[in-house]
């Protein structure tokens, strides 16, 4: 899903780490959703879902701060 920002698309043309920010929060969030379709997490899996919410975050905040810049 594209982020939903009204500088969202001038930043998306212009600001290629932008860009890749926003594929990752989107792999990010699709890995996410696979993991919890699993009904029994093994520890591995827990540990992936939380680095993968950090991650999603972490990106999140990097695209709001380019976002803020513009």
């Amino acid at each position: 899903m594209p982020f939903p920002h009204p500088q969202a698309e001038r930043a998306r043309k212009e600001i290629p780490r932008f860009r890749r920010l926003e594929e990752d929060h989107s792999a990010y969030e699709a890995e996410l959703e696979d993991i919890e379709r699993v009904r029994h997490l093994t520890p591995d899996l827990e540990a992936r879902r939380m680095t993968l919410k950090k991650l999603k975050l972490q990106a999140k905040d990097e695209m709001k701060t380019i976002l803020g810049s513009l």
